[in-house]
């Protein structure tokens, strides 16, 4: 008799956090695609930055962000989530990439005009095919085998906008983190959104002394708040020059990817130390 074999499927999700992101051997641009006002159809780059020959399955996947910035796949949408699965079309649903090779995905919405003013949202799933390859694991069992087969996988958001769209930002709940165990001192906060739409942008943590001399000690790019999430908190470390300077100011800014000129979403000001 052949023994029964289990397998234990290992996902791994990344988010794209910047303009271009590379997670593993598979270049994605945009990091997120938005259709807004009258855009119809958009295209997202693939490029294959690896030495080997891989292949891709792509499809439609809902998620939902907690308050710290995890994802969590969902069947059903959150209470004030809005999906935008049955609005999005793409092609190809398959790419295979030679290595240095480009493929580009369409994507195109079809959205009826009776369809209510949201902010719509789902992401685009790439499963690497070609890594789900059984690795064979000791068991102490004689009549049981268990293979692991990881699926490599990484998603971007795609949001749908319909309508005249707002949001509104904050910042409070401000704490102070000592140093401990050879961790750097580190500076939690967090961030409120109202509104009707999603928000992406960076976050700066600036010290300015009395002097009015600045310099940024923490940041963190390609920061997301999604509907229908009121807030998301934050534990930045410092990075201060030269150990722990004289009192002065710690300065949180909150501005957009977008803009060139960078526009501040939101801002706080507390004091040092």
């Amino acid at each position: 008799m052949r023994k029964p074999v289990l397998y234990f499927f290992l996902g791994f999700i990344l988010t794209a956090i910047s303009f271009a992101q590379s997670p593993g051997d598979l270049l994605i641009t945009p990091p997120r695609v938005v259709f807004e006002g009258s855009r119809r159809t958009q295209a997202i780059s693939l490029v294959n930055i690896g030495s080997d020959t891989s292949r891709y399955a792509l499809s439609i996947v809902r998620y939902r962000m907690n308050e710290n910035g995890q994802f969590e796949q969902i069947e059903e949408p959150d209470s004030g989530q809005y999906l935008a699965d049955e609005f999005l079309r793409f092609f190809p649903r398959q790419v295979v990439l030679a290595p240095d090779e480009t493929q580009t995905v369409r994507m195109q919405v079809m959205m009826p005009r009776s369809t209510p003013d949201r902010e719509y949202r789902s992401h685009l799933y790439f499963r690497a095919i070609d890594n789900e390859r059984a690795r064979p694991l000791h068991s102490q069992s004689q009549d049981l085998s268990i293979q692991l087969k990881p699926v490599f996988g990484w998603a971007i958001p795609i949001l749908v906008r319909k309508g005249d769209l707002n949001v509104d930002l904050s910042i409070s709940d401000i704490q102070y983190i000592a140093p401990e165990n050879n961790q750097p001192p580190g500076l939690g906060f967090t961030i409120h959104r109202n509104g009707t739409k999603s928000t992406f942008g960076d976050i700066d943590i600036v010290y300015e002394n009395f002097a009015g001399e600045q310099r940024i000690v923490s940041n963190l790019r390609g920061v997301a708040v999604y509907t229908p999430n009121r807030l998301r908190k934050f534990v930045l470390p410092l990075d201060f020059p030269s150990g722990m300077p004289a009192a002065g100011k710690l300065i949180i800014i909150y501005k957009s990817q977008s803009d060139l000129e960078k526009t501040i979403l939101a801002k706080a000001v507390v004091k040092w130390p």
